[in-house]
């Protein structure tokens, strides 16, 4: 099972919580592993994100009416999570290794996230395997579908999420 750090939102502002994001890394860390620009992408990597749900995150720290946290997640070499659906917002940083992924290609309505009970009930859609280095950052929406996994190395990221998920059977 991954080891997980957790460290709580301490503001609504998220330009703010940016260099709070950097400095966490660099204290579990232990070294300087990221530059002066991290601020800057972890940002611009949450602008990609709906506009109307990153204008929710910003003024109350929530996304789809969940309280957002931040989490420093240790991950085991082939170690395999389940298929899950994103009921929140997940901003991924890849602090060391790499993290895998199998993506199911469409996003699933908010509306519909509960019902979704195991892969049957996916619409048409397919799954694309992708892999994401130290160093990569990963954003996913309310509805996506995948599972994440290690190979052959321990892997460490920091996320930004609701700290749970939908479980897919």
């Amino acid at each position: 099972m991954p080891k997980i750090s957790k460290y709580k939102i301490k503001s609504s502002n998220i330009a703010k919580d940016s260099i709070l994001c950097y400095k966490l890394i660099n204290k579990f860390m232990h070294k300087k592993i990221v530059n002066s620009k991290f601020s800057k992408l972890w940002l611009k990597k949450l602008k990609q994100l709906k506009k109307k749900d990153y204008n929710i995150l910003n003024r109350t720290n929530k996304s789809n009416g969940i309280k957002m946290q931040y989490n420093i997640i240790s991950i085991k070499k082939n170690t395999s999570f389940q298929l899950h659906i994103h009921p929140t917002i997940e901003l991924i940083y890849i602090i060391k290794g790499v993290l895998y992924e199998d993506r199911f290609n469409k996003i699933i309505s908010k509306k519909k996230i509960q019902y979704i009970k195991n892969k049957k009930d996916l619409s048409k859609g397919k799954f694309i395997t992708k892999s994401h280095k130290k160093g990569k950052f990963l954003l996913n929406d309310i509805g996506s579908v995948h599972n994440s996994y290690t190979k052959g190395s321990d892997t460490i990221i920091f996320v930004l999420w609701g700290g749970k998920h939908h479980i897919i059977k």
